[in-house]
């Protein structure tokens, strides 16, 4: 449940349950009409989904149907994973401005991690029943967990082995970053905040000429986490607007321009490969549907306690969901298929699954580690400014 003293941010937390049931229902419906041959190279088995089943069929019907939006159902994961960018956005300056930067650090160290690891751990269970049941060599090891447990998987080259723990990598990136300016954020400064986006951008659009082989690529890597910067701060610029640092009017300027530099700082570091309009689209709905959001929030706040139940449940695991629902699902709905039991029931039974396991990990790892980060952070708490008003 939201605790009371947060309930005016409660549509924040419940966004995390929708952002992550999003990204699952994606993954596991795309991997039905559309499995990648990545996929399969992650799990080490061959998709054993039927194409021509009807079920299948009326996915990719959906496709089409959906196209003329610019929503193409294969990027839907993207409008989760904007949503847990621009919640991260808002939420992370409360953090920032309660704590002292090492207070903070401490804090998403103690709050993330245990979960984050023990997550893996069920990962790489889920991985080795798939390559006992395939027979196929496993195609990872220790010097592989080792990148992940430490968030590099990326930045080394490596292939990720949960398929979704780059965007931790992003949000572990936008912590630093706020621990660096947490003078600006706690002195209630907001241009100098669009200034570093700008910056931000401009640095994301000019790494990768310093790339001329393999070698390079971390650069690339590091200009993408640079370019997704001006995208989460727009989420920050909606905290100040909370706050009352800023006036609806320029929040819609600061933020149409944030969007923009991330838009142009993608399309330029793409250059020369297929620029996909859906992913754009994707981000552009995750901030409409959040932006909706927050200008509901007084209402949200004030829905009944039975129908924020569900919300209050979802946002509750959101974390350790997001991080084991993918290779989870695609090894049950895999297995799943080989036994011929229905599509539907399948897609049901790996939601089923990857809730309780997510379940599991909130109780038994993810609330003990969030009590005793709470428990560090109340050692380094500074007082915070009081907002001036509450910006409508």
């Amino acid at each position: 449940m939201v605790p009371e003293s947060e309930r005016h941010v409660a549509f924040a937390h419940w966004l995390r349950g929708i952002a992550a049931l999003t990204v699952l229902l994606h993954h596991y419906l795309t991997f039905l009409y559309s499995p990648l041959e990545g996929v399969a190279n992650a799990i080490n088995m061959l998709p054993a989904v039927p194409l021509g089943h009807s079920f299948v069929r009326l996915l990719a019907r959906w496709q089409t149907m959906f196209e003329p939006l610019a929503l193409d159902p294969r990027m839907w994961g993207n409008i989760g994973v904007g949503l847990f960018f621009l919640i991260s956005g808002f939420v992370i300056p409360f953090s920032v401005a309660r704590n002292t930067r090492r207070g903070f650090l401490l804090g998403r160290l103690i709050r993330l991690w245990p979960t984050y690891a023990v997550s893996l751990a069920t990962v790489l269970l889920m991985l080795l029943l798939a390559a006992h049941r395939s027979g196929w060599p496993l195609r990872w090891d220790g010097w592989d967990i080792i990148r992940h447990l430490l968030l590099v998987q990326d930045i080394t080259n490596g292939s990720t082995l949960d398929l979704v723990s780059w965007s931790l990598a992003v949000e572990v990136a936008f912590y630093l970053f706020c621990a660096l300016i947490a003078p600006q954020l706690r002195g209630e400064a907001v241009v100098p905040l669009v200034i570093l986006a700008f910056f931000s951008a401009v640095l994301a659009t000019s790494l990768p000429f310093f790339v001329w082989s393999r070698e390079g690529l971390p650069l690339v890597v590091l200009a993408r986490y640079l370019s997704l910067l001006p995208y989460l701060l727009i989420g920050t610029l909606l905290y100040f607007h909370y706050r009352g640092l800023v006036g609806t009017g320029r929040l819609i300027g600061y933020a149409a321009a944030l969007f923009f530099l991330f838009i142009g700082s993608r399309s330029l570091i793409d250059m020369g490969q297929p620029r996909l309009l859906a992913l754009d689209a994707a981000y552009l709905y995750a901030l409409l549907l959040f932006t909706l959001a927050y200008a509901l929030r007084d209402r949200i706040a004030l829905l009944p306690l039975w129908f924020a139940l569900p919300f209050d449940g979802l946002a509750a695991i959101s974390y350790p969901l997001y991080i084991v629902h993918a290779i989870h699902g695609y090894v049950l709905i895999n297995l799943l298929c080989e036994w011929n039991i229905p599509l539907l029931a399948i897609v049901s039974i790996a939601t089923a699954w990857s809730l309780c396991v997510a379940t599991a990990l909130h109780w038994l790892v993810e609330r003990p580690t969030h009590a005793w980060a709470r428990r560090v952070m109340a050692r380094y708490q500074v007082v915070p400014p009081q907002p001036r008003y509450a910006a409508g």
